[in-house]
């Protein structure tokens, strides 16, 4: 409504999730305005969400942790490492080259709650996502599972899962360790107990 304003709001620098946001609805008929709380204005975003940034890509060393995703360019053996980040931080990784015999490890900031040492990325389109927890980076997603280097076995004693889409493994040893591989039929059928 472009007759109306609201002057002298002051800056909430944290916001909580019952805190109240202004909407216009109906701008092109009849605006109106009305009221959301945060925590169900970012439950139901009616659209997708994008990035505003470009990737940056990296050929050795420290990846940035500004920004959400970073790619890798792996030619030969190099290293990256991964600095600490903010609680709840997400970023991902993704190797858009790999060349000349590509061996490119990646050794995240050293914590007792990573359950890893380092990511092996080898291949173009290999890619993890990891959230920043516990001092350290955890590992939510990834599509290199056979390259995660750990010297306490994979998560050191917690329950994991590796998602493998397209078959192709049977079993995944790291550092010592066997895991077999399971197969999970889903069906859309109810269960009857």
């Amino acid at each position: 409504m472009a007759d109306k304003s609201i002057v002298n709001l002051k800056e909430v620098s944290t916001p909580t999730s019952d805190d109240l946001a202004l909407l216009v609805t109906d701008v092109s008929s009849l605006p109106t305005n009305k009221k959301s709380t945060l925590a169900t204005f970012f439950n139901k975003i009616p659209t997708w969400l994008g990035f505003s940034t470009t990737p940056v890509v990296y050929t050795v060393g420290e990846i940035d942790v500004t920004t959400p995703v970073s790619f890798l360019s792996v030619t030969g053996s190099t290293t990256f490492s991964l600095p600490a980040g903010t609680i709840g931080q997400i970023k991902m990784l993704v190797c858009t080259v790999a060349a000349s015999t590509p061996v490119g490890t990646l050794t995240p900031i050293a914590s007792a709650n990573d359950g890893y040492n380092t990511i092996i990325f080898n291949a173009k389109g290999q890619s993890v996502t990891l959230i920043y927890e516990n001092s350290g980076w955890i590992i939510l997603s990834t599509n290199t599972p056979a390259s995660i280097k750990s010297s306490a076995g994979f998560r050191a004693g917690n329950a994991d899962l590796i998602v493998n889409e397209d078959d192709s493994l049977d079993a995944i040893s790291l550092e010592g360790d066997t895991y077999q591989r399971i197969e999970i039929e889903m069906s859309t059928d109810s269960y009857q107990g």
